[in-house]
């Protein structure tokens, strides 16, 4: 993505964004309970923070609901979630 800057309380949309890995993860039973209902139900529910070094901000986006792509086809449809913020 290019760089650009934002002034005051605008709203940009970023997309696409891809979060990929081909980390091995080790599960615990309650843990892989839960991965196994996102699984099923198409979203992973994230808890995203940004922090933004060059503005000395912190950006936490609490239970951000990612829908899954598989094969090139998204699960469902992408909801905006409220970001909160503090410099």
């Amino acid at each position: 993505m290019a760089p650009f800057k934002l002034s005051g309380k605008n709203i940009v949309m970023l997309e696409p964004i891809v979060f990929e890995g081909n980390n091995v993860m080790i599960f615990k039973s309650q843990q892989l309970a839960k991965y196994n209902k996102e699984t099923q139900l198409e979203i992973y529910n994230l808890d995203l923070d940004l922090d933004l070094n060059y503005f000395s901000t912190h950006i936490h986006c609490p239970d951000l609901r990612v829908p899954l792509i598989s094969n090139g086809k998204v699960a469902s449809t992408f909801n905006v979630t409220t970001c909160s913020y503090k410099d």
